[in-house]
């Protein structure tokens, strides 16, 4: 797996789930890794997400960090390589497969469903343009070539106010 693929603050989420394999001294990260960086973030926007679905994201770390507790240690103090689990592995590739998919849906209700109230908004030439950006952007992760530098922030122009 390419995490040169991954946005950066995908990466440090990652690197938060390997720090916390380290920190139990597990030598294999798997997905309760993943689930308690995702609800130990800052942000707090897997949190937001259970909540938002009804769940409790308390009740699922405190799941997470059980299951973890009962993984095997590595012995001694000394370093130790940790690998990505199998089952992590899948994790992120459905992941990726997922967001793959909604980009290709979503470029062809652009181009077909949504077209009109996009083109009402944003007038002919910036519609155009802002469907061709999602049409990219399903190719680039159809071809598993996204990186991080393909994202480019662009600020709407500003009205000026008539007067």
């Amino acid at each position: 797996m390419d995490f040169a693929n991954f946005t950066e603050r995908a990466r440090g989420i990652l690197q938060a789930a390997q720090m916390e394999a380290l920190a139990g001294r597990h030598q294999t990260c798997i997905p309760e890794h993943l689930l308690k960086a995702l609800l130990d973030d800052g942000e707090g926007l897997a949190a937001r997400i259970v909540r938002d679905a009804g769940g409790d994201p308390d009740l699922l770390k405190t799941a997470a960090e059980e299951r973890l507790e009962r993984l095997d240690k590595v012995p001694g103090n000394g370093p130790f390589p940790v690998y990505m689990s199998s089952e992590l592995a899948a994790v992120l590739q459905h992941a990726l497969e997922a967001a793959r998919d909604l980009a290709e849906r979503e470029s062809a209700a652009m181009q077909d469903e949504w077209y009109p109230t996009i083109l009402s908004r944003l007038g002919e030439s910036r519609a155009q343009h802002f469907v061709a950006d999602w049409r990219q952007l399903a190719l680039v992760l159809r071809r598993g070539e996204l990186r991080p530098a393909h994202y480019r922030a662009r600020r709407p122009p500003v009205e000026k106010p008539r007067g």
